[in-house]
């Protein structure tokens, strides 16, 4: 039988994969290589690899192994997933998620008790504010962010990716002012004297996202490790990027040989 990842050897110790050890008491299924599916209640592997998988005959052919209790839970083989971007997942996973919270106010605590706990991190950055499941559904401004956390540059995507809430330090630091003038396809809102709110519509992002420093190699081994464990814990044992760059690559090639 081809090797294969399972969603429960994806979180056994290192130790564990190196000796024998059956899986009992489980409602395994699988594929034989023509393809057949194939169900079975006990699984005997070794290093990674599948040994056998039968029914309760399986100990007494492995008497020294060591015997795990499935529980009657489903055992399937590891998932591929077909199209992705690991990195992006994973940094998305790093950054602050502030989704389905129901005011500017409540979003900015988040934010800073993020801040207060990342205090290695350079740019605040996260995703998910609403303003439209606010009480207020107004825009939120950067005095808001500004009352909780001004020392660092902060950066929240919103939920649908068309516009960013930032703080004042990050509106110094792309030099954004009064006199900025809106790119095409994008706005900056202003207030009645004209000077910008904290908040960027679709192109005027660009303003400040070329002003955040690309990601250190540590960084973006953080975010691997970070989307790794997320997939492995979902039962997802491979992926398929859709797309990386030459930096990327190395990182991959470099995890690999690890």
């Amino acid at each position: 039988m081809k090797k294969i990842l399972l969603l429960t050897l994806a979180v056994l110790s290192f130790q564990t994969l190196a000796e024998i050890t059956i899986i009992k008491n489980v409602s395994g299924y699988t594929f034989t290589n023509e393809r057949n599916l194939v169900t079975f209640s006990a699984l005997a592997f070794e290093d990674g690899r599948v040994l056998k998988v039968g029914d309760k005959l399986l100990p007494s052919q492995y008497p020294n192994a060591k015997v795990v209790d499935g529980k009657g839970k489903v055992m399937l083989p590891g998932l591929v997933d077909g199209h992705g971007h690991l990195l992006g997942l994973g940094f998305n996973l790093l950054n602050v998620d502030v989704r389905d919270i129901i005011s500017a106010r409540e979003t900015a605590k988040k934010v800073a008790d993020y801040a207060a706990k990342n205090p290695n991190i350079n740019w605040i950055k996260g995703r998910g504010w609403n303003q439209e499941v606010w009480a207020s559904n107004e825009y939120p401004t950067a005095k808001q962010l500004d009352e909780y956390i001004a020392d660092r540059p902060v950066y929240l995507s919103r939920v649908d990716g068309h516009a960013a809430w930032l703080n004042t330090k990050a509106l110094e630091l792309a030099g954004i002012t009064k006199d900025t003038i809106s790119p095409p396809g994008g706005e900056i809102l202003k207030d009645e004297n004209g000077n910008p709110t904290g908040v960027l519509i679709d192109n005027a992002e660009t303003l400040v996202m070329n002003k955040i420093p690309n990601p250190t190699k540590g960084e973006m081994t953080a975010a691997l490790n970070k989307a790794t464990k997320h997939l492995l814990s979902l039962g997802i044992t491979s992926m398929h990027d859709a797309g990386i760059d030459h930096e990327t690559y190395h990182l991959y090639k470099e995890t690999r040989s690890i």
